[in-house]
């Protein structure tokens, strides 16, 4: 199981991210991976591929520092992952699994909140680029977006990925606003092997306080604590190691200068 933290849009807060920070998070908080989250609509990588620098520093960081790296292909608006905005998606993966190929530590993370979209649509994207990463790479483990901000887990269930080996199915959650979505991971945590790649404690906006009772109603089950799972853990990645004037943000306003 890995416990770790989402970095926000690494294009908006870029002073948060650097090795010390990374120094910090380990030696302290006792991450085991760190999510490179790296926006492609919202002025993000398709509007400045630059920003992928920050992620090729991020994967370096965490090597050095022993701990895994998800490079997070952030398909939030708009929420189709065929939309023309992110159409070097064949060929930035294909290039991330060529560059990296030889790399232990990296989780591919192709799309990460696909909405407004129905499962079929993002199952052709999906396995479109799945096709272009094994061609490279036959073992870095994919994390693939489910629909509706990644929670239609049920729907990855039902109808999976062509090429399944080492895929993972992603499920995302924030405490104060998806509750109801607890019976579902019990459910099917143990059928498809999902990870957390984002949870947050406040509502799905971002804030709205925080609700450390729910949450930690959702970490219980991700860690099986009452052992009702059968052993199946699932690894996890907070959102957000940012200093946004928002409820979910680890860090105060301002902390990163």
């Amino acid at each position: 199981q890995l416990l770790g933290m989402s970095s926000h849009g690494l294009h908006w807060f870029p002073n948060c991210y650097s090795l010390a920070a990374l120094e910090e998070l380990v030696q302290t908080w006792g991450i085991t991976v760190f999510r490179a989250a790296m926006y492609v609509g919202e002025n993000g990588y398709a509007t400045d591929p630059s920003v992928f620098g920050r992620v090729q520093d991020i994967v370096a960081w965490t090597k050095a520092l022993g701990i895994y790296c998800i490079i997070d292909w952030h398909v939030l608006t708009p929420g189709d992952p065929n939309d023309a905005v992110y159409g070097d998606a064949v060929a930035f993966w294909t290039d991330v699994a060529t560059t990296y190929k030889d790399e232990t530590h990296l989780i591919y993370e192709i799309a990460n909140e696909p909405n407004g979209v129905g499962w079929d649509r993002v199952l052709e994207y999906h396995d479109a680029v799945i096709g272009a990463i094994r061609a490279v790479d036959a073992e870095t483990i994919i994390i693939a977006g489910t629909t509706t901000w990644s929670q239609d887990i049920h729907l990855a269930a039902a109808q999976p990925v062509a090429a399944p080996h080492n895929v993972m199915y992603a499920f995302h959650f924030y405490a104060c606003s998806h509750g109801y979505l607890l019976d579902r991971v019990r459910q099917y945590r143990s059928q498809i092997p999902i990870f957390v790649s984002e949870w947050g404690t406040s509502d799905y906006s971002g804030n709205g306080g925080v609700c450390t009772c729910e949450a930690r109603e959702f970490l219980d089950v991700f860690s099986d604590v009452d052992g009702s799972g059968g052993g199946v853990t699932l690894s996890m990645a907070q959102w957000s190691w940012a200093d946004k004037d928002e409820s979910s943000a680890a860090l105060a306003p301002g902390a990163c200068g």
